[in-house]
């Protein structure tokens, strides 16, 4: 049994280094088998998957679609809950007290608007929030944390968390997604680009740098 621990801990260090190409693929069942899979790995698998669809309720009249960064509509929405950013969000995460204007907002006026998306500690922790500005119908998102009226400070938020976890823009501009709204809104979203993102990670790749756990834990390790 100590020798196959042995051999185990032998095939991650080897698994670890071949992040990319033929090795990895060929490699991953193998590591899963021999138990190299962090408990921090399969959680990012699961967060991968909550990325690719989104579906948020919220408050707001009128209608937009954007694909990717072009979109258009007439639109004036605060979510209230749902699923985005990879994670559940209750009507606690869209608040934004002391001001009018929520913390998470989208104003759509057909070829310009705003939006902005902060969402909890993980979403931040894993570069979805954004607050992104539309001119003449392209969308251009920003780091939330530069946006002037960010709330919430991401130092804080990243606490523990390896400098080497940088914003992406890359989620927001392969977002697709539509939201109509009466009162109540509805918003649908579906992105591809996590799609190809959630595949990639079982062979070690992490194209939108989005798998906090398992960088947690190979930091500690270290």
């Amino acid at each position: 049994m100590t020798n196959l621990y042995i051999f185990s801990d032998e095939l991650c260090a080897v698994a670890s280094r071949y992040r990319s190409g033929k090795v990895a693929a060929a490699l991953v069942a193998v590591s899963l088998l021999a138990g190299c899979a962090s408990p921090g790995f399969m959680q990012d698998r699961r967060r991968d998957a909550a990325d690719i669809f989104g579906a948020s309720i919220g408050a707001g009249v009128g209608l937009k679609a954007r694909l990717g960064p072009v979109g258009t509509g007439l639109l004036l929405d605060a979510p209230i809950a749902g699923l985005r950013g990879g994670d559940w969000l209750t009507a606690a995460n869209f608040a934004n007290p002391g001001k009018p204007v929520p913390v998470n907002n989208d104003i759509q006026l057909l070829l310009v608007g705003e939006e902005e998306f902060v969402g909890n500690r993980l979403v931040q922790e894993r570069g979805k929030s954004f607050a992104a500005g539309m001119i003449f119908g392209l969308n251009i998102p920003t780091p939330k944390d530069l946006h002037k009226q960010a709330t919430i400070v991401d130092r804080e938020l990243r606490q523990g968390v390896p400098e080497s976890m940088r914003y992406s823009p890359l989620p927001y501009l392969t977002q697709v997604e539509a939201v109509v709204g009466l009162g109540v809104s509805l918003r649908l979203g579906f992105n591809p680009g996590e799609l190809v993102d959630f595949l990639l990670g079982w062979v070690y790749l992490d194209i939108f740098r989005d798998d906090i756990r398992d960088r947690i834990d190979s930091h500690n390790r270290d």
